[in-house]
C-alpha cells in the first residue's frame, strides 16, 4: 500500500488524537510487531508513536493538576475540573506557542520518570494560565468545558495551572511533609503555603486542593492545614477560607457510618475487606481531628464528631455481633453428642454446606480480621476481643470433630470435607492464615 495523502493523513491524526488514553497505548502495542513494508500502515504508527509521547509529555507538564481533573478514588469530595481540560489545554497551548511545545516534547524524549521537570513545563503551565484569564480563542473550548461547572470554574483552574510550579516543587516534600511535622519541614510548609498566597491572595485553598488530590490519604490534609494554621481550634478553621476541608472530611466519616450500617453480607469476603477499610478510613479520620486540631466539644465540629465517633463504633459493634450467628448458618450444630465427660454441641451435617450462608460468614469474618487494627482506637475492641474468643474454641472444636468424622467414616467423606474447608477458612480469618493452612494440612492426610 503507498503513502496516506495529505488529507487522509490529516483525518488519521485528528481521529487518534481523540482516542482515550487506555485505548492509545492498546494501539501503540498492537502496531509494534505489524504492518512491516508498509508504508501507509508505518505512516500510522509514527503518529500514534508522536501522539504517546505527547500525551506523556502533556500528563508530565500538567502533572500537579491531574488528579484534579480524574474521578475521585475514594468517593470523596474535591475541586474537580473536566477530564477534557488536560487536552484542551494543551490544544490550547500548541496553538498559541507551538515553538514551547515542540521545545517540551522534544525535551521529554529523554525525560525519565524520576528526572525533575524542566523549568520549560512551568513556563507552559503559566502561559496556559495566561491565556485562559486573557480569553485566547486558543484557549475557548478549554474555556467552554469549564463553564458547566459554575462561573468561577476557569479562574480557579487558570488560577491552579498558575499555582504548578509551587505545586510541582511542594509535591516533590509531601510525602516527607506527612510524616515528619516539626522543624525544618513545618516551615517549609509555611512557606510554600505563604508562596502561593503571594501568586495570588485567594490562592490559598486551591494550592492546598492540589496537594489534597496527590495526598494517600486524604484525611491527612489536616496535618498540613494545621501546620499552616498553627494548630488552630475548630471554631477558628471552620469560619476560615479553608473550613471546607474538614466539612469534607466530616461528610466523609458519614458515609463510612451509613456504609457499616447498610452493609450487605451477600457482598462476600471482599465486601468485608472493603467495610473494614472504610471503617479504618472513618477511625483515622476521627483521629486526625483530635490529634491536628483544638477540638472543643462546644465548637461546630466538636459535639458533631464526639456524636460521629460513638456512631461508628456503635455501628461496627452491631456488625461484629453478627458474626457468630452467621458462622453458626454455615458451620450448623446438632445437641448432644456425648463424650466421657460431657454432652456438647457437635457438627450437623445432614445437608451440603449453604453457599448463601457460607458466602455471609465469610463477609462478616473478614471484616472482623481486616478491622482488628482499627478496633483499640475506634471504641469496639472489647466487643471484638469477646467476639474472636468466643469463635476461636468454637470453630477448632468443629475441625477436630470433623477430622474425627473422617477417621470413623460415619458421614459422608465429600460432604465431611467441604465442611473441613469452610472450617479452615473461618479458622485462618479469626486467628491468622497460618491457622486455615494447618486445617488443609490435616485435612489431606486424614
Amino acid at each position: 500500500m503507498g503513502e496516506l495523502s495529505e488529507v487522509r493523513r490529516g483525518a488519521v491524526r485528528r481521529l487518534i488524537e481523540q482516542v482515550p488514553d487506555r485505548a492509545i497505548r492498546s494501539l501503540e502495542s498492537a502496531l509494534a510487531h505489524g504492518g512491516r513494508g508498509d508504508r501507509s500502515m508505518a505512516m500510522v504508527k509514527d503518529m500514534v508513536n508522536a501522539e504517546v509521547l505527547e500525551r506523556r509529555v502533556r500528563s508530565a507538564v500538567l502533572a500537579p493538576l491531574m488528579p484534579l481533573c480524574a474521578p475521585p478514588r475514594d468517593g470523596l469530595l474535591r475541586l474537580a475540573f473536566p477530564y477534557t481540560a488536560p487536552a484542551l489545554t494543551w490544544r490550547g497551548l500548541k496553538a498559541a506557542d507551538p515553538q514551547g511545545v515542540g521545545q517540551a516534547v522534544r525535551a521529554g524524549l529523554h525525560l525519565r520518570a524520576d528526572d525533575d521537570a524542566p523549568a520549560l513545563f512551568d513556563e507552559l503551565a503559566l502561559r496556559a494560565a495566561k491565556g485562559l484569564r486573557a480569553e485566547e480563542p486558543a484557549f475557548a473550548p478549554l474555556r467552554q468545558a469549564l463553564e458547566p461547572r459554575g462561573p468561577a470554574a476557569a479562574e480557579q483552574f487558570a488560577r491552579a495551572l498558575a499555582l504548578t510550579p509551587l505545586a510541582r516543587q511542594a509535591l516533590g516534600r509531601l510525602p516527607v511533609w506527612v510524616r515528619t511535622l516539626s522543624g525544618d519541614y513545618a516551615a517549609s510548609i509555611r512557606l510554600a503555603f505563604r508562596d502561593a498566597v503571594t501568586v495570588n491572595e485567594d490562592a490559598g485553598p486551591v494550592f492546598i486542593e492540589i496537594l489534597f488530590g496527590h495526598l494517600e490519604e486524604p484525611h491527612q490534609v489536616l496535618r498540613l492545614i494545621s501546620l499552616v494554621m498553627d494548630r488552630p481550634s475548630d471554631r477558628y478553621l471552620a469560619a476560615s477560607e479553608l473550613a471546607s476541608f474538614g466539612d469534607r472530611l466530616l461528610g466523609d466519616l458519614d458515609r463510612c457510618i451509613e456504609e457499616v450500617r447498610r452493609f450487605d453480607a451477600s457482598r462476600g469476603l471482599e465486601g468485608g475487606v472493603s467495610l473494614a477499610v472504610s471503617v479504618h478510613t472513618g477511625v483515622a479520620i476521627v483521629q486526625e481531628f483530635e490529634q491536628w486540631l483544638e477540638i472543643k466539644r462546644e465548637g461546630p465540629w466538636g459535639s458533631r464528631l464526639t456524636r460521629q465517633r460513638r456512631a461508628l463504633a456503635m455501628a461496627v459493634e452491631a456488625r461484629l455481633r453478627e458474626v457468630e450467628t452467621a458462622v453458626t448458618a454455615a458451620l450448623p450444630l446438632a445437641s448432644g453428642r456425648s463424650t466421657a465427660r460431657t454432652v456438647r454441641d457437635a457438627p450437623r451435617l445432614a445437608v451440603d454446606p449453604d453457599p448463601a450462608a457460607v458466602v455471609r460468614a465469610r463477609a462478616l469474618l473478614a471484616f472482623l480480621y481486616e478491622c482488628r487494627l482499627s478496633a483499640s482506637h475506634g471504641g469496639f475492641g472489647s466487643v471484638r476481643a469477646k467476639v474472636v474468643d468466643a469463635l476461636d474454641p468454637r470453630i477448632d472444636q468443629y475441625v477436630e470433630d470433623l477430622l474425627e468424622m473422617l477417621h470413623l467414616g460415619e458421614e459422608p467423606a465429600d460432604r465431611v470435607r467441604a465442611y473441613l474447608e469452610i472450617a479452615g477458612e473461618f479458622m485462618g480469618l479469626v486467628r491468622d492464615p497460618k491457622a486455615a493452612d494447618i486445617v488443609r494440612r490435616r485435612a489431606a492426610v486424614a
